[in-house]
């Protein structure tokens, strides 16, 4: 899910045209999954914004990982299915954990 837009004038920054907040996240998990089942559905926050986003995902039957070190900033971790280090490159915990997750039947 993207966040943020910017709005430019003369290729500089001159205010936010759209703003990607938290009930707008989940707005647009619905509208993803259609069928509503999300057993599936891997959500990947990296922050307190996420939060709510993961709580849907995670109480709908999804895994909902966080991702970074700030992980004490986040009172409730019921919330996160897993934590992993902010790594994306291939064969990180994180991938493999992944292409685990989508091909376990």
């Amino acid at each position: 899910i993207s966040a943020s837009t910017l709005q430019y004038k003369n290729k500089n920054i001159v205010g936010i045209e759209y703003l990607m907040n938290d009930e707008k996240k989940i707005a647009a998990i619905k509208d993803i999954v259609k069928d509503n089942d999300y057993t599936n559905v891997i959500y990947i926050g990296d922050g307190l914004t996420d939060l709510k986003a993961m709580k849907y995902i995670k109480d709908n039957g999804g895994v909902s990982i966080f991702v970074g070190d700030n992980i004490n900033d986040i009172e409730d971790r019921e919330v996160i299915s897993y934590i992993f280090e902010r790594d994306y490159s291939k064969n990180s915990d994180l991938y493999n954990f992944i292409i685990k997750f989508s091909f376990t039947d």
